[in-house]
């Protein structure tokens, strides 16, 4: 019976081992394999797994985009990048998620809200947008449009249909136009009956479809595309309803033009004499490759919704060529490619109304010469401000007596057009803010091409206020401007000497760290070739900077060592110094080389041969002889003579960060780890089971009746502010009562200031990745992680310590040893157990040594001094060091940091002993 009882339970057990170890089954399947977010916007993973223990996200480019340890992810700036997705219990298992993140509001901008068309003809839609994904195509009524996915319209038959237009990033944002489905007709002039007319393969028939004059087809049709045959026309004609009018041939237009909330466009026509077009009351217009020669003011819209007008050569003799009265504050007016020339004005342009977000005016790519005044501009005053879109960009203006007169302050920019000159005469540029004609063109040939200019490009990267150097101690911060000012603002650093300064390029700002001489470039995020640069000195006042090769109090007699000088700033690295001991009875000193001879103090005093001003002193205690079971000599041989700085990457899922630490003035941490348990989740399916520690394990791992084989350190991972161990003891409190499944826990997470414990120790939590796996049963790692460990989890949170969390849990960490008679080979890692890279920051930064050389020194402690009821440290200057040992401020200038350690023991009896610790200033 016994025997098949045993055989039972080796069969669940393998059956458990199986279960835990089908890494090969897990899979992860996300809804989409691509997402778009835009800049600040937040949004969840969103995936099925069939892993108990969860994943794992990381992001491709964390200046991109950030993701959490929960698959939340953030926009942070325009880019493609993609989130890792990987199984906690097959790390060889991932999936890749592509995302696009765009910046600001996504907008589909019409030109036109009105379009007509003939049947079977087909055009498509004229529009702008910024959405990455593109756009969906709706028509109301297929019988009489239809449209395809590119957004090209054709005719079926007579009538009227919307076309809607979508965002695939955000179906809120639609917009929508009105499509006008007639028969084509014609016009040949004097046509009568009988007469024919073909036209790219069609017949026009007078009497059908064929007229003598245009207004007896705007007369007849109610709206519709009118092809106008070679000849000139003289006439007079009023549009009530939607036209378009297409030559065929020379055909010249003479008369005046007129209608009211009408859309109307012109192509291909020769316009002369006493003419004009004058459109009212929302009307739209498309005007284009049109030949002007008038003698009186040409176009003039009033209170218009749209307008185009592209391409056409306008001689309007002492006249206005173009006049845009009011606008609809919505509205996108496009005059672009325009030859005007021999006028009075040539585009004048006056709003009322508050212009909106959508409002887009854009004078273009004009040629514009021989004129009294190229741009007559009044906006009114409530458009002083606003987030309209308003510019005049690549234009050519020649020959002119006044280039711009602007009648009321407002934001229309000038950036990047020719004036004609080489020099701008200020006087023919009449209320314009110099910042609003930036960057001129001082040859025409030198106007970027329509091929090579991206709207969301800057042209130029302008830094405005260069400086040369910079003393230590001080921060900058660059005026960087991208021209035109449309283009996108988001800029690049990139510094040629690594270490000398820290800059922000969100900020524009830099503080310097060390001397030296460097270039800054900072260029365009859109484009790395569009840049400014500065040439920088980065200087101080001259010291030395001393670094021995030792680097604790545990000086012997009959010890040697090395001190080595750097003399700074960087320009003062070869000058020669001299070494000069306090006391040559106790130690000599040859070129830095120093021969300890005797017991006691002294001091190394370093300084420049052609400037004895400048020094450095540097002081020692040596001793005859150091007994580890002493506790005075115990801690001599922990204290640090000399601090070093360390400098590394934190990873986490909101972002990776660099911390800069001095090592503390011990190997020990002093102070009590309290551990609150006042938030122990409550026995949960998952995060909690209640299962005790397994028993069934080894002989050589039973160190205790609870079966604690491991101690087992991770890292949260999240860098996020205020993401300590309160935070994360209320995460598992949350999920633990609010019946979350998910089989991830620990049972404790440690900060720079706070201990929680989550579980019971003698308890099983999933932290390790190893599934059922007990001590010494895999081949490849350690095994029992989850069954046999205790789970620490150490805070990476940016607003905390992380040099003082690590030491605070090498400190708990010998505790534990210590209080389930473990050695300290069973102090571990997440990685021994599953392979994760965890504790990632650590082990990237090669720390693991000194975290357990910590735990030695702790455990030794412990171990050795059962008598010593207390050790306290009590600085001299806690605005540097505090009374844990650690170095919490990092001084710029070097100075020497002293501390008292006071030692009690159980007899209420107590010993005290000053050291100091010379800490190097980050400044040389």
């Amino acid at each position: 019976m016994k025997k098949i009882v045993l055989s039972i339970g080796i069969l669940v057990f393998f059956s458990i081992l199986l279960v835990g170890c089908s890494k090969d089954k897990i899979e992860i399947k996300l809804k989409s394999d691509s997402v778009q977010i835009k800049v600040g916007e937040e949004k969840n993973v969103e995936f099925t797994t069939s892993d108990e223990l969860g994943l794992n996200f990381e992001s491709g480019d964390e200046t991109v985009l950030t993701v959490n340890e929960s698959g939340v992810f953030k926009g942070i700036k325009k880019g493609k990048t993609f989130i890792k997705i990987t199984s906690k219990s097959n790390l060889k298992k991932t999936v890749k998620l592509d995302v696009e993140v765009y910046e600001g509001e996504i907008e589909i901008l019409l030109v036109l809200k009105r379009m007509g068309l003939g049947i079977d003809t087909s055009k498509k839609i004229d529009l702008t947008t910024n959405d990455p994904l593109g756009l969906i195509y709706e028509t109301s009524d297929e019988t009489i449009v239809t449209v395809n996915s590119e957004g090209e319209v054709k005719g079926i038959k007579q009538g009227r249909a919307i076309i809607t237009i979508l965002s695939k990033s955000d179906s809120k944002v639609k917009e929508s136009i009105e499509v006008l489905v007639t028969e084509e007709v014609a016009v040949k002039q004097g046509a009568k009956a009988n007469d024919e007319l073909v036209i790219n393969d069609k017949k026009y028939i007078y009497g059908e479809n064929l007229f003598a004059t245009i207004n007896d087809a705007v007369n007849t049709i109610s709206s519709g595309i009118i092809i106008v045959d070679t000849g000139a026309y003289k006439e007079n004609i009023t549009f009530e309803s939607d036209f378009e009018l297409i030559s065929n041939g020379k055909v010249t237009l003479e008369g005046e033009f007129k209608g009211n909330n009408i859309s109307l466009r012109f192509k291909g026509f020769t316009f002369v004499g006493n003419t004009n077009i004058k459109l009212d009351n929302k009307s739209e217009f498309i005007f284009e490759e049109n030949e002007v020669s008038v003698d009186k003011d040409f176009i003039i819209m009033n209170n218009s919704s749209q307008i185009k007008i592209v391409s056409n050569n306008i001689e309007a003799k002492n006249s206005t060529a173009i006049t845009i009265n009011d606008f609809d504050v919505q509205g996108d007016y496009l005059i672009e490619d325009n030859v005007i020339t021999d006028s009075q004005i040539a585009i004048l342009i006056k709003a009322i109304d508050k212009l909106e977000r959508k409002a887009n005016i854009k004078l273009y790519r004009n040629k514009i010469d021989n004129v009294n005044t190229a741009f007559d501009v009044d906006l009114g005053n409530k458009n002083k401000t606003g987030n309209y879109i308003a510019y005049g960009r690549f234009n050519e203006v020649t020959n002119y007596d006044v280039a711009i007169n602007n009648r009321t302050e407002d934001k229309f920019e000038w950036t990047l057009n020719y004036w004609g000159n080489t020099a701008l005469d200020m006087s023919k540029f009449i209320n314009v803010d110099n910042t609003m004609l930036r960057e001129p063109y001082k040859n025409a040939i030198d106007i970027l091409s329509k091929k090579d200019y991206k709207p969301n490009v800057p042209v130029k990267v302008i830094i405005e206020n260069p400086i040369g150097r910079i003393e230590l101690g001080e921060s900058y911060k660059f005026d960087v401007i991208t021209i035109p000012y449309t283009a996108s603002k988001t800029t690049r650093w990139v510094v040629s000497k690594q270490g000398l300064i820290e800059a922000s390029a969100t900020t524009n700002t830099f503080n310097p760290i060390q001397s030296g001489e460097l270039n800054i470039k900072i260029s365009s995020a859109a484009n790395s070739n569009i840049f400014d640069t500065v040439d920088l000195i980065v200087t101080t006042d001259p010291g030395i900077h001393l670094t021995p090769s030792i680097d604790k109090q545990d000086i012997l007699v009959g010890d040697d060592f090395t001190l080595t000088a750097e003399p700074f700033p960087y320009n003062y690295a070869n000058k020669q110094v001299k070494f000069i001991s306090s006391d040559e009875n106790i130690a000599t000193v040859d070129e830095g080389k120093v021969n300890v001879i005797g017991a006691g103090d002294f001091s190394i005093t370093v300084k420049l041969l052609d400037d004895k001003s400048v020094f450095e002193i540097i002081e020692f205690t040596s001793y005859d002889e150091l007994d580890d079971n002493n506790i005075i000599d115990f801690l001599v041989k922990r204290q640090m003579l000399y601090s070093k700085i360390r400098s590394f990457q934190v990873f986490g899922t909101s972002h990776n960060f660099t911390s800069t630490h001095y090592d503390s003035v011990s190997r020990l941490t002093y102070g009590e780890i309290k551990r609150n348990t006042d938030m122990i989740i409550p026995v949960t399916a998952d995060l909690r089971p209640g299962t005790k520690k397994n028993s069934n394990i080894k002989e050589e791992y039973k160190f205790n009746d609870d079966n604690v084989v491991w101690i087992v350190m991770h890292e949260t991972g999240s860098t996020s502010t205020a993401s300590g161990a309160y935070s994360h003891a209320k995460y598992l409190m949350t999920q633990a009562t609010t019946g979350v499944q998910r089989v991830a826990s620990w049972h404790a997470t440690i900060d720079s200031k706070e201990l929680y414990q989550h579980i019971p120790f003698d308890e099983v939590a999933y932290h390790a990745g190893d599934g059922s796996v007990l001590p010494g049963m895999s081949s490849t790692y350690l095994g029992g992680g989850n069954r046999n460990g205790i789970g620490i989890e150490m805070a990476v949170n940016d607003d905390g310590n992380i040099m003082k969390t690590w030491q605070r849990a090498a400190k708990f960490a010998a505790e534990l040893l210590v209080q389930y008679n473990l050695p300290t080979t069973q102090i571990s890692y997440h990685q021994d157990f599953s392979g994760k890279l965890c504790p990632q920051s650590m082990i990237r930064a090669d720390l693991q040594g000194l975290f357990e050389e910590f735990v030695e020194n702790e455990y030794e402690l412990l171990k050795r001094f059962p008598n010593v009821k207390s050790i306290e440290l009590v600085s001299s200057n806690e605005e540097y060091l505090e009374n844990t040992g650690v170095i919490v401020k990092n001084p710029n200038k070097t100075m020497t940091i002293e501390y008292d350690l006071i030692i009690k023991f159980d007899n209420d009896t107590e010993m005290i002993k000053t050291f100091k610790t010379y800490l190097p200033g980050m400044w040389k």
